[in-house]
């Protein structure tokens, strides 16, 4: 259904119209597979036609986010404000938003934000004038278009993010095993701990992905365990661990038994957090005395992608035990062995 792009008398009011209506677009043509109350999120749509004012845009975006679905929350901060840079300007028409006056909004809003924050408001910001390109109509019933193009500020305003991975090195990844053997140990709650940050440090999984297994998503085989995973995108892949690794935790009895629940949860049966998880890797780097930037899961995939590149030099077996969708995210481990290079230092031995 299409609606007239200046709906309010106020540009203002109109904007929140779109807004809502942006909101339900997504939440409908997006995947609420994370979701943990698919009623309440039903409850939530039904009701955003009838909000009226930024504040209750707000609470309902996070209410969307508390109940698992983060697809919209890339969209939250970008709309609202470009909504009050809208109020700023005193714009009388949303027909008066151009590209120039969207370059002047990035200019003034991301000045100061990473290169990976602004490439996020200017997809944001494209995708939403897209929608109003396709759903909006001007009082003399034609079809309105932006034709945003974003591409001129996006080249002279954003660097490639070209940042090294962190990792454990070699050493860093023994200490680290003989840390959570002590740490298996010492409760029930370590010991459900260690489960899920072997099966991540060992596989590579996003820590969502470990989050989300079934037991009935695991099948055995006579040396190895092959595991089902849905991954970003929805996007399905296996991944393989060798038995011994996961012998303590899994056995047949407990797949049959326990086919259709979840792996991991917390003793009420509710879903562990990736906050949760990362403290508890945490935890582990600490009792190993590791230091690192950044020490959460992403650590352990980060050091997975290293390793798994170092001892097959295949980057695209890389690409698909990690669930990448470009080549060119998995490329990055190719640039982080330094082995490598070490050879050029001899090319001229003996010449001078």
């Amino acid at each position: 259904m299409k609606y007239l792009l200046d709906i309010k008398e106020e540009t203002t009011e109109s904007f929140i119209f779109w807004l809502k209506k942006f909101a339900i677009y997504k939440i409908n043509t997006t995947s609420q597979r994370l979701v943990k109350d698919k009623n309440k999120m039903q409850e939530i749509l039904s009701n955003i036609d009838n909000l009226s004012t930024l504040f209750e845009l707000d609470k309902m975006f996070k209410s969307v986010r508390n109940n698992g679905y983060i697809g919209l929350n890339v969209y939250h901060q970008p709309l609202f404000k470009l909504y009050d840079f809208i109020k700023l300007k005193k714009i009388n028409s949303l027909k008066k938003i151009d590209t120039l006056f969207l370059i002047e909004f990035l200019n003034e809003t991301t000045k100061f934000f990473s290169s990976a924050t602004k490439m996020n408001y200017r997809k944001v910001i494209t995708n939403f004038f897209n929608f109003l390109d396709m759903y909006s109509y001007t009082e003399d019933n034609k079809k309105f278009a932006y034709y945003i193009n974003l591409k001129v500020w996006e080249k002279n305003n954003i660097t490639p993010d070209k940042k090294v991975p962190v990792y454990l090195n070699e050493e860093e990844l023994k200490a680290f095993f003989n840390s959570l053997e002590i740490y298996k140990k010492q409760t029930e709650t370590t010991f459900r701990n260690s489960f899920i940050i072997k099966l991540i440090a060992l596989t590579g999984l996003r820590s969502q992905e470990a989050m989300d297994i079934k037991y009935s998503d695991i099948e055995e085989y006579v040396d190895f365990y092959k595991i089902k995973v849905i991954g970003k995108g929805n996007k399905y892949r296996e991944v393989i661990i060798n038995k011994i690794h996961l012998k303590r935790y899994l056995n047949k009895k407990l797949l049959l038994q326990k086919a259709n629940n979840l792996v991991f949860n917390n003793f009420r049966g509710g879903k562990l957090t990736q906050a949760y998880v990362s403290r508890a890797v945490e935890q582990v780097l600490s009792m190993a005395n590791i230091k690192k930037a950044k020490k959460g899961t992403h650590l352990l995939r980060h050091t997975f992608a290293t390793q798994l590149y170092r001892k097959n030099r295949d980057v695209v077996l890389v690409k698909n035990a990690l669930g990448h969708s470009d080549i060119n995210t998995s490329m990055v481990y190719t640039h982080i062995d330094n082995e490598e290079l070490i050879k050029t230092t001899n090319i001229m031995n003996g010449l001078i």
